[in-house]
């Protein structure tokens, strides 16, 4: 009578471990599924293969050149890259205003307070000194 009492408080015993520990797990589990919804769908990334160099701007945002924009990986069954980009801001002109072509400086000038640039057509550019910083 005595060991079939001790076996069944050590069937029990196990029973209730396996049931808590299973618990745990299950919780582990569902926090890892919720982080990697959190992530980009693979239709939406972009593959290392496809990037062909990186640069920081002034900003201190990273941009990636692409080498080229028609697949992904050059599958077709993949999202084009054109297709990604329209659900995006495009920010081309702000960032085209922001900066002068070099190729298109004619001439400059410097002062002691800064420096004018002049480019092929007819515009000129003053950059002051303290505006630098």
């Amino acid at each position: 009578m005595k060991k079939k009492l001790f076996y069944i408080i050590i069937a029990i015993t196990l029973c209730f471990m396996a049931y808590f520990s299973g618990i745990r797990h299950t919780k582990a589990m569902t926090e890892t599924i919720q982080e990697r919804d959190a992530y980009i769908l693979l239709n939406q990334c972009i593959p290392f293969e496809d990037i062909a160099c990186y640069y920081i701007n002034d900003s201190g945002y990273l941009c990636l050149e692409l080498k080229d924009i028609r697949y992904q990986m050059d599958d077709t069954n993949n999202n084009a890259y054109m297709n990604v980009l329209e659900g995006l801001e495009n920010v081309t002109t702000a960032f085209h205003d922001r900066y002068i072509d070099v190729d298109t400086v004619t001439g400059y000038s410097g002062t002691d307070d800064g420096l004018m640039i002049y480019t092929e057509d007819g515009c000129g550019y003053y950059l002051e000194i303290g505006m630098m910083d």
